[in-house]
């Protein structure tokens, strides 16, 4: 497309002045990414309607393209392989040709070196534009899925009845990030997928080649080669007015400071890791290189120069496929979890009208168990705490049901609930541990400052402590 006459022109012209937007050719609705997507989406839930799978759709809306890729960058490889088995490669055919003493009386086909001079750039110039084919393929499969996605998802947002679990800042987290390691991860697929194969084709080379010596160069590759702390600053954003009304910015910023401390050290050993195997890159294929011809010197056999010459190539192209496999496995598996964030959301279901509803009861509910479900809360000591939500989601439930406010809720001795039903508000508890350490002081939002006096607000009753006086006194 870069090559191409008129959008060369298209380019040059946008720098001096505005491209108007009828220029642009439109597509039918029906040949879309985002429709596209939606369609291979539906058909995945009517082939597999327990189990639909995102990462399937997306692989068959990326497979002709995928593969395309991998061709092309597997052709850039192959012309790299130096040997006289290797038609696209003349380099090894030029270094023979240099070496051959001719005959007595035989003069040199300087034809010959000429066309294998030429043939050499043709192939390079072949190998460098299908590497940016590689490259450009695997960017417009990039945005064609990081655009398919992302539009079907909003689509299936704004009819969506409930984000269960998601809050606002976990659907912006996957708009503005996971969209992005889409992107990157089909971006860098061929690299993957092709990178294995060079690595196993130039072990094979190499053997057939140089010989077992080889593999001591081979050894060489070998030796050589912050989600929790943006959660809880999203709870502090969502939560600011309750965290300033009471005064609690000490404790959470001494939190943070440690989740920062502790990524810190994280980062910056990854950066050293990342910094030496930068660095130490470009030695690699050299000491490789170096440590096989010795190998195979000392050993007493014969090295050719055009052997020699094209083990030293074969070392830097599966340097390269080496160097890729990192890179390309870490962005599959951030693609991964971002492709389940996603189908989670895309499996919501979706809101509905009823007719059964009349204009006289808008809202009707009839034997429904409203349930705290698989509540896990573990408080430490000296820990602060917040409980945030809208008016009526269930805080004032979970503290009652912290206290011991609760009923036991006996069922049949073969079966086993793991809720705490909401029943006529009264609190049955099913099943479940739950064990509190220690007196628990509970202040609703209901009044309970007593017409007496401060001896009493803090004792309600009981014995004077002194110690538990002076320190209730304190800690106010």
């Amino acid at each position: 497309m870069l090559l191409s006459f008129l959008v060369f022109i298209l380019f040059f012209y946008a720098i001096y002045w505005v491209i108007i937007t009828e220029w642009v050719p439109t597509l039918p609705n029906g040949l879309t990414s985002k429709v596209v997507m939606e369609v291979l989406w539906e058909e995945e839930l009517q082939a597999n309607p327990q189990s639909p799978s995102l990462f399937k759709a997306i692989f068959r809306f990326t497979k002709t393209r995928l593969w395309a890729a991998c061709a092309v960058f597997n052709f850039c490889v192959a012309s790299k392989y130096e040997h006289r088995s290797n038609p696209l490669n003349f380099v090894v055919g030029l270094v023979a040709f240099a070496e051959r003493v001719p005959a007595t009386g035989e003069d040199v086909d300087y034809q010959f070196g000429l066309l294998l001079v030429v043939s050499i750039c043709f192939v390079e110039i072949a190998r460098v534009l299908s590497y940016g084919a590689t490259w450009a393929i695997s960017y417009r499969t990039g945005i064609r899925v990081r655009g398919a996605l992302l539009g079907f998802l909003f689509k299936r947002l704004i009819g969506v009845r409930s984000l269960g679990k998601k809050n606002s800042a976990e659907i912006v987290n996957i708009f503005a990030n996971d969209g992005q390691r889409l992107f990157d991860a089909v971006t860098f697929a061929p690299l993957v997928l092709v990178g294995p194969l060079v690595l196993i084709g130039g072990i094979v080379y190499l053997l057939a080649v140089i010989g077992p010596w080889s593999l001591l160069g081979i050894f060489v590759f070998f030796i050589f080669d912050a989600i929790q702390r943006i959660s809880l600053m999203g709870e502090i954003i969502r939560c600011i007015r309750v965290i300033k009304m009471n005064c609690w910015e000490e404790n959470f910023s001494k939190e943070i400071e440690q989740m920062r401390h502790d990524e810190k050290v994280d980062i910056r050993t990854a950066g050293y890791a990342q910094s030496l195997a930068i660095a130490c890159g470009p030695v690699v294929p050299v000491v490789a290189a170096i440590l096989t011809f010795l190998g195979v010197i000392l050993s007493g056999n014969d090295l050719l120069a055009s052997d020699a010459f094209a083990s030293i190539t074969v070392f830097f192209v599966m340097l390269f496929g080496i160097r890729m496999i990192p890179y390309g496995s870490r962005y599959l598996a951030e693609a991964i979890v971002a492709i389940k964030r996603i189908q989670e959301l895309l499996l919501a279901s979706e809101s509905s009208t009823s007719s059964a509803f009349s204009e006289l009861t808008p809202v009707n509910t009839e034997q429904s168990s409203f349930l705290l479900d698989n509540v896990t809360l573990i408080i430490k000591r000296k820990e602060l705490t917040g409980v945030c939500g809208v008016v009526g989601s269930g805080k004032s439930a979970l503290l009652n049901s912290v206290i011991g406010h609760v009923r036991t809720l006996y069922l049949f001795s073969s079966y086993t609930v793991y809720y705490c039903y909401l029943i006529h508000l009264q609190m049955y508890h099913v099943d479940g541990e739950l064990e509190v350490g220690g007196s628990v002081a509970y202040v609703p939002q209901t009044p309970w400052i007593q017409n007496t006096t401060l001896q009493e607000n803090i004792l309600f009753g009981l014995p004077m402590n002194t110690q538990r006086y002076y320190k209730v006194c304190f800690v106010s």
